[in-house]
């Protein structure tokens, strides 16, 4: 396999992880985080357990709550 994994924020905030290198796009919105921002390397590391059988098939994109959200 030959992943391409990246993290980073969106220019509106919204923290990101990629990985793959497939001309599809899957979005995975992750909602039980306790951490507004993206991934570090050790956690992106499961990428290739998790997500690894798409990389060839699909840009798979991790997207975080924006943080410093106001309640509510």
């Amino acid at each position: 396999m030959n992943s391409m994994a990246a993290a980073g924020y969106f220019d509106n905030g919204l923290p990101y992880n990629r990985y793959g290198h497939g001309p599809r796009t899957l979005v995975v919105f992750q909602g039980l985080v306790f951490e507004n921002k993206p991934m570090p390397g050790r956690l992106s590391n499961l990428f290739p357990r998790t997500y690894g059988f798409l990389e060839d098939e699909y840009t798979t994109w991790i997207v975080l709550r924006k943080p410093s959200l106001p309640a509510g």
